[in-house]
């Protein structure tokens, strides 16, 4: 299968009403995605409160979600039109239960399998816990349109990009935090061919700014700013094409790591040169595999298929599969991130 070089994806990442208490919020994700998809409270404009109700920037503040914080980082991203803000309203908030407690969707939808998926495994392992992956998922649901909400229709469609496909994934701030709520173990040889839902987890280290000096508002600035530059973004989109391909079986596997290798380094190199502080993280795209791609990594024994330095550019390839079972159905796609460590490798 020949696939144009030129080709480019726009991957956009989604978030929890909570995500932006993480530490240095969305300073990575700017670097790592097109768009971030933002749940924000609704204003009273959108949703006017009924009569004896709390407002929902009052009950996002009673919540500990602290509304001003993300209003002003919001605010940052909205300068370089990074950020497609989603307001959590009373339809929103209809769509989370109904993926949360596994009711069947309203308004005639399909169910929304993955989101109860990721949900029903997490409501297991971490009580809790699993709320914010649904509300994640909602959106992801949402961008992808297997979710239909009329006014967030009409604000993804203003976002898309004429030409380029786009992907929603659910983003997380780091693995511990994707292994425990997606459920998600690596692969082992007790793992036979005939129960296991292959996921192959892609990793890759680049650069992020980072000034111990800065204020989250003034590093988020400046991580914005380099984000938008135009020769970065096409690098990301066209590493995220291929990675997308390898994924989907649609191209030889050498061949295409060698592409997304030659992409990753132009990629951290377009970070290094660009004169601003930074530091080294990792990210990895788990997302389930399909033949003739899938036996590469059955082939090792469900060990670490791939491991390749190549022009100051890693790229490392490991197995994963559902810790949760039965569980036939397929999880969301994830691009996960954090600092030092990631398959127990250290990162220098």
């Amino acid at each position: 299968m020949n696939i144009d070089t030129n080709n480019r994806m726009e991957v956009w990442g989604t978030y929890s009403v909570r995500d932006h208490l993480r530490k240095r919020p969305f300073v990575a994700d700017v670097i790592l995605y097109d768009k971030l998809v933002i749940p924000r409270p609704p204003t009273p404009e959108e949703e006017p409160p009924k009569s004896g109700d709390t407002a929902q920037k009052t009950r996002w503040g009673v919540e500990g979600w602290k509304p001003g914080r993300l209003a002003r980082l919001l605010d940052i991203l909205r300068e370089r039109e990074l950020a497609i803000e989603i307001p959590w309203d009373n339809q929103s908030r209809q769509d989370w239960k109904e993926a949360y407690h596994g009711s069947a969707a309203g308004r005639g939808e399909r169910r929304c399998e993955l989101v109860d998926a990721a949900a029903e495994a997490a409501r297991i392992q971490t009580p809790g816990e699993d709320k914010y992956i649904a509300t994640g998922g909602v959106l992801a649901k949402y961008v992808s349109g297997e979710l239909r909400n009329a006014f967030v229709q009409r604000l993804i469609a203003l976002e898309k990009p004429a030409g380029v496909p786009v992907e929603p994934v659910i983003a997380y701030g780091s693995y511990k935090a994707f292994e425990r709520e997606q459920s998600m173990k690596k692969a082992s040889v007790d793992d036979g061919p005939d129960n296991l839902c292959p996921y192959a987890l892609f990793g890759w280290t680049f650069f992020v700014p980072e000034d111990t000096d800065k204020t989250d508002a003034e590093l988020l600035r400046e991580a914005a700013k380099l984000a938008s530059r135009a020769d970065l973004r096409e690098t990301r989109q066209s590493f995220h094409y291929w990675l997308k391909q390898v994924h989907a079986g649609g191209v030889d596997a050498e061949a295409a790591q060698v592409k997304m290798l030659k992409m990753l380094k132009e990629y951290r190199a377009i970070v290094r040169g660009s004169g601003v502080r930074r530091a080294l993280r990792f990210a990895a795209k788990a997302a389930p595999v399909v033949a003739p791609i899938a036996h590469i990594f059955l082939s090792e024994g469900f060990a670490i298929a791939g491991d390749v330095v190549a022009g100051g550019a890693t790229l490392v390839v490991d197995a994963l599969v559902p810790n949760i079972k039965p569980d036939a159905r397929v999880r969301p796609a994830a691009i996960v991130y954090e600092a030092r460590r990631f398959f127990g490798k250290k990162i220098n």
